[in-house]
């Protein structure tokens, strides 16, 4: 009989930390997860194909990550179905590759990070080719203070830089900053609280298209 599934598990073994850490891997853990799953459902769920579905599973098995609770019986081989041999996991980065957190945000962080830039490329190339204008960088000096700014065109018709062209009512919403600022810690917590309340908002929304945003704040640190 199978044993029921612990609450919690923490995973020290190396092969099944690597497994979990790698995205491209873990995503054939989730769908068995404190709930039964078939191989069909994982190959649906991924999607993936059917052999790389039973390689995973197997593999999975292997690592100790599920275990077989029960086969549906039918005509030709039965259907197994498995879950998770825990109903939650914590994973130490210590056990997994290169023993390095760092690396494994880092690889995380990439993904986002490239498809942000690929969307905001395509929106920048685009108001270009409406626009009829090169993009490119201005060198100007205002008020004493000289800057470096993207843009669209040289300027000279009075234009707004690029970020700041996004900001007319019939423009696509694009905004695309890094700066450091002067907080107290007061004001960096209301920041940090700000940033939440004002995602919230809008995260349970189901109409309207996709727009990929990234917020983060942390105190300034030199490397």
């Amino acid at each position: 009989m199978t044993a029921e599934p612990s609450l919690w598990q923490t995973i020290t073994d190396s092969r099944a930390a690597a497994f979990l850490v790698d995205a491209e891997q873990s995503q054939y853990f989730v769908p068995f997860l404190d709930r039964e799953c078939t191989v069909k459902q994982l190959s649906e769920e991924v999607p993936c194909t059917a052999l790389q579905a039973y390689r995973a599973v197997d593999l999975m098995e292997q690592l100790g990550l599920i275990q077989l609770v029960r086969k549906i019986t039918r005509r030709g081989k039965p259907i197994k179905v498995y879950t998770s041999t825990a109903r939650a996991l914590f994973v130490p980065f210590k056990y997994a590759p290169h023993n390095s957190f760092e690396d494994m945000m880092l690889s995380r962080d990439n993904t986002w990070r490239e498809l942000l830039f690929h969307s905001l490329m395509a929106q920048f190339h685009e108001a270009a080719d409406e626009a009829h204008k090169d993009l490119g960088l201005r060198f100007v000096r205002h008020n004493g203070k000289a800057y470096v700014v993207q843009a669209l065109g040289s300027g000279e018709d009075g234009s707004k830089g690029l970020i700041a062209s996004f900001g007319d009512p019939e423009a696509p919403a694009i905004r695309d900053d890094w700066r450091v600022l002067k907080l107290s810690r007061e004001q960096a917590k209301e920041l940090q609280q700000e940033f939440y309340e004002l995602i919230h908002r809008y995260a349970g929304q189901q109409e309207g298209r996709d727009y990929i945003l990234r917020v983060a704040l942390a105190p300034y640190k030199e490397k």
